[in-house]
């Protein structure tokens, strides 16, 4: 298309260009041409006027021969008469006279005369010096005959016959003159004729030549001009074909775009219309959850019981109208008894499931009019309404009690567990819901402070025991921080030998107070408020270091064993934290001992015998304590990666007396044997007990009869007198001393 348009341009200018030069030719051919045809017409003109001029002679001879010829008519008639008679000659004298002079006037005609037919003469006219001379009868003179040799010569006819001649002679001069002088003004006329002609060209044919051309150097200008637009245009042209292929690369893009869009809008039309849809269930599930929203706004999540919001609410309620009335209201504070235990040991779904089938059993134990609440954790709180007597509230305690503590199967684990109830009554123990509230759950700790299983009515003392528990919480976080407590040693004798096995480490809390305080005091309360993961930690730490110190003493290696809470096994980091302590106070992982119930064993045996896998394989010896309390199943002991099996001391205490017992003692010996476990028996206080554990094939024991728990000085005393040579004797003058503090233990 370029190319085309670039030939275009050229060509327009080059053909614009010849067309100039052939306009400018033609002028020039057309200027001289009219000079040509100027010339021709001039030409022409003067032949015609020479024409003219000698048609005009003929002319004038033919008129006068026609002039002759009337004289002579005229002087024939004339003489015809004169025949007759003289007056008629008189006549013809006058007659011709008359007849011949005015043709005098004529200067071409210098004579006329007129003859008979013998050519005699009748009369003459003729131009003389002085004018016109005429004669009768009389003949000219020969030297004029002479002079006028043209001469037109006419008979004069009548009657049928020729009765003389009429003879005219000619001034050839002065025809010559005349005909001169009308060539001479024919020519002038023709000159002036011609000047006009000239001067008519000069002022048309000029200007229309200028204005030729003007227009040819219009025309050039305009070639250039369009020659140059032409340029322009291709130029635009080429622009517009780039934009044209820009714009349409756009247009294909806009246009995909579009279409893209299209496809996008008709996915969200779909999409609206799904969403619409969606839109429709979701208003109505949203209705639904407001409904959901406002029962759990005022109902637990989990049991669906109402929760401490609704149940403030229906207490000042059912308060107003007992104090209206003058009624009495009862509220009954429950706490499950070691479900913390329960709960971090058999995990979190099992718990839950222990808390739904608690609060249907609640339900199903009390009136409808009885309101029963979940108001956190394990605990519940129940309203009790037109209750007259004391006595009837404890029946209703009881009855809770029994019912709750019956088994039941959770995740396939059948387990009990124990209440603990506090109850308070308006208006003797408060005359508000808040106040009654508290008041309950006083007495429920005061209930679980004597071993739980039992209910307890509130009393004016229970708020000092309150107020003591909150200072014993704050006093013991500060004791793990300050060093208020201390790792007291028991030891593990081998039956065989008698000699030392090791020592078990526990914690005691010497308040700068009270004194020593005994760990059924604290441990529970730490275990409810999380303090048992830093005490743990100290415990854990003391024994590492209790350790080393012994080694640098000479004492040589004494393995120690340390109770682990469920809460340390649970924050995953138990084997690098024992790693990092060994390490920091030089003794071998090999020298301690961890050990685990076996209800927090059992609870997530996968996670437990991971982390026991792990210990062992830094050398740490694993022990489950307390075994044959819990619910231990064959296939996962042998499964589980531990080292030792204690036997609890509820089995050991009898026996050697109880039957039962004693069986049991020994197939848990037998297993550990068929295991390879080793097996140490806990609580041994008497000699007869020591002798049947030695006779089962117990090979090692632990308590009372050898020693109380003591401190690492008092312990290492007993140990010097052992090494000494006291033996037993050292040891069984000490149980009675140990019997009598085996409570505190």
């Amino acid at each position: 298309m370029t190319l085309n348009l670039n030939l275009t341009g050229r060509r327009v200018y080059w053909v614009s260009t010849a067309l100039a030069a052939a306009f400018v030719l033609y002028g020039l051919f057309f200027y001289f041409s009219q000079q040509d045809l100027l010339k021709g017409i001039t030409g022409a003109k003067l032949a015609s006027v020479q024409v003219y001029a000698e048609e005009k002679a003929k002319e004038e001879t033919g008129r006068l021969h026609n002039r002759a010829a009337s004289m002579s008519a005229t002087i024939a008639k004339l003489a015809a008469r004169q025949l007759e008679n003289s007056q008629a000659f008189n006549l013809m004298k006058d007659g011709i006279a008359s007849t011949l002079e005015p043709f005098m006037d004529y200067s071409e005609i210098a004579a006329v005369e007129v003859t008979d037919k013998d050519k005699r003469p009748y009369a003459a006219v003729w131009k003389g010096e002085g004018g016109n001379e005429f004669r009768i009868d009389y003949s000219m003179p020969p030297a004029f005959r002479e002079k006028y040799k043209f001469v037109v010569r006419t008979p004069a006819v009548a009657g049928g016959e020729t009765q003389g001649f009429v003879s005219v002679y000619v001034d050839d001069q002065a025809i010559s003159e005349q005909t001169a002088a009308m060539k001479d003004g024919l020519r002038k006329a023709a000159d002036s004729e011609i000047a006009m002609l000239s001067d008519n060209f000069h002022r048309t044919l000029l200007p229309q030549v200028l204005v030729l051309l003007c227009g040819i150097g219009f025309v050039i200008y305009a070639s250039h001009a369009i020659a140059r637009s032409y340029e322009v245009i291709d130029t635009h042209r080429r622009e517009l074909a780039a934009f044209n292929l820009q714009l349409e690369h756009k247009v294909r893009e806009r246009t995909q775009e579009l279409e893209d869009a299209a496809l996008e809008n008709l996915q969200i039309n779909r999409d609206l219309r799904a969403s619409q849809n969606e839109l429709l269930v979701t208003i109505d599930a949203l209705r639904r959850k407001d409904d959901d929203l406002r029962h759990l706004a005022f109902h637990d999540a989990l049991t669906g019981l109402p929760n401490r919001a609704l149940l403030l609410d229906r207490m000042e309620q059912s308060i107003a109208v007992a104090a209206r009335q003058n009624e009495k209201r009862g509220i009954m504070f429950i706490d499950l008894d070691r479900f913390k235990s329960i709960n971090d040991s058999l995990g979190h779904d099992t718990g839950d499931a222990l808390l739904k089938e608690i609060a249907r059993r609640l339900r199903a134990c009390l009136r409808k009019a009885d309101t029963v609440a979940r108001i956190g954790g394990d605990e519940f709180v129940v309203l009790l309404n037109d209750v007259t007597v004391p006595e009837t509230y404890a029946s209703v305690a009881q009855k809770v009690i029994s019912n709750l503590s019956l088994p039941m199967d959770l995740a396939g684990t059948t387990m009990q567990v124990g209440v603990s109830l506090g109850i308070a009554c308006f208006p003797h123990d408060g005359e508000s819901a808040v106040d009654l509230m508290k008041h309950a759950d006083m007495a429920m700790y005061e209930a679980k402070s004597v071993g739980g299983g039992t209910y307890r009515f509130f009393q004016d003392s229970m708020t000092s025991a309150s107020v003591q528990r909150l200072q014993l919480e704050s006093e013991l976080r500060h004791a793990i921080s300050h060093g208020e407590l201390q790792l007291f040693y028991q030891p593990k004798i081998a039956l065989g030998s008698n000699e030392l096995c090791g020592v078990e480490a526990l914690v005691r809390w010497r308040h700068p107070v009270r004194g020593l305080i005994p760990p059924m005091e604290f441990i529970p309360m730490a275990e409810a408020t999380g303090l048992i993961a830093p005490l743990g930690e100290w415990v854990l730490e003391e024994a590492c270091r209790q350790s080393a110190v012994w080694k640098a003493q000479g004492m040589g290696t004494i393995k120690i064993a340390v109770n682990i809470s469920v809460r340390q096994l649970q924050e995953g980091d138990l084997v690098e934290r024992v790693s990092t302590l060994t390490r920091r106070y030089g003794i071998s992982p090999a020298d301690l001992e961890v050990e685990l119930t076996e209800s927090v064993i059992m609870a997530n045996p996968q996670e437990s015998a991971r982390v026991f896998a792990s210990l062992r394989e830094i050398g740490v010896v694993v022990a489950m304590d307390d075994f044959g309390t819990g619910y231990s199943s064959l296939a996962y002991l042998r499964r589980l990666p531990i080292d030792v099996l204690k036997i609890d001391r509820s089995f050991v205490t009898s026996a050697d007396q109880d039957e039962s017992d004693g069986e049991i003692v020994k197939m848990i010996i037998a297993l550990a044997q068929t295991l390879k476990l080793e097996v140490v028996a806990e609580g041994v206080e008497t000699e007869s007990q020591a002798a049947f554990l030695k006779a089962c094939g117990c090979p090692t024991a632990q308590g009372y009869l050898y020693s109380k728990p003591q401190p690492a000085v008092d312990f290492e005393k007993w140990l010097r007198e052992r090494l000494r040579g006291g033996g037993v004797q050292a040891a069984r003058s000490s149980r009675n001393e140990a019997l009598r503090v085996m409570g505190h233990c």
